[in-house]
């Protein structure tokens, strides 16, 4: 019997032959983790990814493992749960990986602070979109109306 496959196989079935639900967890957090990376379970020198991760979550230098262009546009408190979250899932024993309930409520806490990351920012921009300007013309002067700018003459 074939049970995983290279990098996402929880690696306590090669002790007890048996898999389980949190079995199925340790497979999802190296899903996670591939996806905060941008790198795939097992890399083109046939080595996991999930050593070289926990390592870099327990020393707190996970910043230097995530994909750039990701980070850049990561809320920092829904990295934070997103990671751990995904750390959770690796232990090595399965009674310390989380539950699914647990990653699933975890998982929505990171994404509405994402969400509330992104929105904030997309106030910041329309803040600034409306911040009145010098303009060359004396005649015109901008309006704003739900992000459709119009030009009108000076009355």
């Amino acid at each position: 019997m074939f049970v995983g496959r290279g990098g996402y196989r929880d690696p306590t079935f090669d002790k007890s032959g048996s898999v389980t639900h949190k079995s199925d967890m340790y497979s999802f957090g190296i899903v996670l983790y591939e996806v905060l990376c941008g790198k795939n379970a097992v890399d083109e020198d046939n080595k996991l990814i999930a050593p070289f991760t926990k390592s870099h979550y327990e020393g707190r230098r996970l910043d230097a493992m995530i994909d750039p262009g990701l980070r850049k546009q990561m809320d920092r408190q829904s990295f934070q749960i997103f990671s751990e979250i995904a750390y959770l899932c690796l232990k090595e024993q399965r009674s310390q990986r989380p539950n699914v309930g647990l990653v699933v409520m975890k998982l929505e806490k990171a994404l509405e602070c994402q969400w509330e990351h992104e929105e904030r920012l997309r106030l910041k921009a329309s803040a600034e979109c409306t911040t009145p300007r010098n303009f060359k013309t004396s005649y015109e002067r901008p309006i704003w109306n739900t992000s459709i700018y119009f030009w009108a003459e000076k009355t």
